[in-house]
Formats: structure tokens, sequence, C-alpha cells
């Protein structure tokens, strides 16, 4: 897996940060690389285990109302998790076939209680990080409200002469 992990790496498919454990100050400062690029508003995050550090770091970079706390509970991964299958099955969800998020899903399994059901890896002891990702995304996208800013308003009123 490793040699993988370089050759996505060197693809420039995935980011390292140096060393066996994560960099945090890295993630940030690489999460403030591509904000612009890809007009990102809103990031999901989850603050158990390491992810509070995160959270605050990237609070005190993006302001704390961009970054929102998402739970990876049964019940706040069901519905952007049917979505992000409804959207697959119809062929909406796009990824240009990248290689990382598609060995990523062939490592998911679906956990389902009480008619729920949420992203696992129950079965796999790879990674599926990318999928969780995208369904706290999704789930985000779902539910919050991104203030939505007039072009008007970097513009101006332009007059057709």
């Amino acid at each position: 897996m490793e040699s993988q992990i370089a050759a996505w790496s060197s693809q420039g498919h995935i980011i390292r940060t140096p060393g066996n454990v994560v960099d945090y100050d890295q993630v940030g400062a690489d999460i403030m690389k591509i904000i612009q690029p890809y007009g990102l508003q809103l990031f999901a995050i989850d603050q158990g285990f390491q992810g509070m550090q995160i959270t605050q770091d990237l609070q005190k970079m993006l302001g704390e109302q961009r970054v929102v706390a998402f739970r990876q509970g049964i019940l706040s991964m069901a519905a952007p998790f049917r979505e992000m299958m409804q959207l697959m099955m119809l062929g909406r969800l796009h990824h240009d076939d990248d290689p990382v998020l598609r060995w990523m899903a062939s490592n998911v399994a679906a956990d389902s209680r009480g008619g729920l059901i949420k992203p696992s890896k129950d079965k796999s002891a790879e990674k599926i990080d990318g999928i969780t990702a995208l369904t706290m995304a999704l789930g985000i996208a779902m539910t919050a409200e991104v203030p939505k800013k007039s072009v008007y308003e970097d513009r101006g009123i332009r007059r057709l002469e």
C-alpha cells in the first residue's frame, strides 16, 4: 500500500505530511491553499479524536461560521449518505475518475440500523476517509445556509450603452 500512496502523492492525488503522524499545521496550510480555486465556503469537520485542534485552528484562520461541526453518527450521516448513493446511481457524482476516491469507495461497507445507513469500514482495514468527507460535505450542503453575496456588491451595476 505504501508504494501506491507514494504513487498517488507523486501524481498529485494526495498531499502527504512529513513524518509518521499527521502534521495538523501543514493540513491547515494546505486547506488555505485550496480555498480560492474551489470557492470553498464551509468545512464539515468531526471534532472527535484529534479533530478538536484542527477545528480550532481552522476557526482562527477562516472564522467560526465557516467551520461546521459534523458528527459521524448514524443520525447525522444517514441522509447525506443516501443522497451520495443516489447521486452515484444517477451518474451525477463526478470525481474525475480520482483513483484515491475510487479505492476508498471499494473499502466502504454500509452500516445499517433501524432503517438508517452510513458509511462504515467494518469489513475493511483500509481507508474510507474521502467517502466520509464527501458524505459530511453533502450533509452541510443539504442543511447549512451559505450566505450569498450579490455579484453587484463586487462589480457594481453595469450600464448597457
